[in-house]
């Protein structure tokens, strides 16, 4: 077990150094073992490693463009992200449609917003 404060939120992380590969998930890595588990003190993000494969597959490496931002600009997409989720997907005209007991609802891209909450609070 190892725990570290990063970028605002407390972390505990479990690993096993009985697989010596120095590596975990986002922005976890360089402890003795590969990280099985991640979880913040409050609750709100959790990973945690659900099978081991040994394979031949090459690993895929995802190729798109990338524009250099500061920190401030990025901040300010990711908020507007979750402001205004479906302004940023895909097919922003589609909206939404949430079931409840009482039927089904259809939110425009201008209702549906989710919680900020950002692994990175600083």
């Amino acid at each position: 077990m190892a725990e570290t404060e990063y970028a605002g939120r407390v972390w505990t992380v479990w690993l096993t150094p009985e697989i010596s590969v120095d590596c975990g998930f986002w922005k976890f890595s360089g402890l003795p073992g590969l990280i099985m588990e991640a979880s913040d003190k409050s609750g709100d993000y959790s990973f945690m490693v659900s099978s081991i494969e040994n394979t031949n597959e090459p690993i895929s490496l995802y190729r798109t463009e990338k524009k250099e931002i500061s920190r401030k600009e990025f901040l300010f997409l990711e908020r507007a992200v979750y402001a205004h989720p479906i302004r940023y997907s895909a097919n922003p005209t589609l909206g939404q449609l949430i079931e409840t007991d009482a039927g089904t609802f259809s939110l425009s891209p201008e209702q549906l917003v989710y919680p900020y909450n950002p692994m990175e609070l600083k």
